[in-house]
């Protein structure tokens, strides 16, 4: 039996949708902009923002490599952060209620 999935197009809407981006942006700005200044309670005010639940260990350590990769590539942190937003925006967690 074959598992229910979303189409290509679905998927492909998240990675390159104006909205999505922009939804990204105002995301990082509000958590660059937080009393919080250290990247490990940003990465978990993001989870509890967008899926109200606490992000693992495993999920601040890909959080934090991911930005660590990002910020060599990207046009500065804002950039970086609002990547790692916008991957967070796409994941199937925030697509589907549990």
């Amino acid at each position: 039996q074959r598992n229910i999935t979303i189409v290509p197009l679905q998927r492909l809407f998240f990675l390159n949708s104006g909205l999505v981006w922009k939804q990204a942006g105002l995301l990082a700005k509000r958590l660059l902009s937080g009393a919080e200044g250290n990247e490990t309670t940003r990465i978990r005010k993001a989870y509890e923002l967008l899926y109200a639940r606490e992000a693992t260990e495993a999920e601040v350590k890909l959080g934090l490599d991911f930005l660590q990769e990002t910020e060599k590539d990207a046009a500065g942190d804002f950039a970086a952060w609002q990547q790692f937003c916008q991957v967070l925006l796409s994941a199937n967690e925030l697509l589907f209620v549990d």
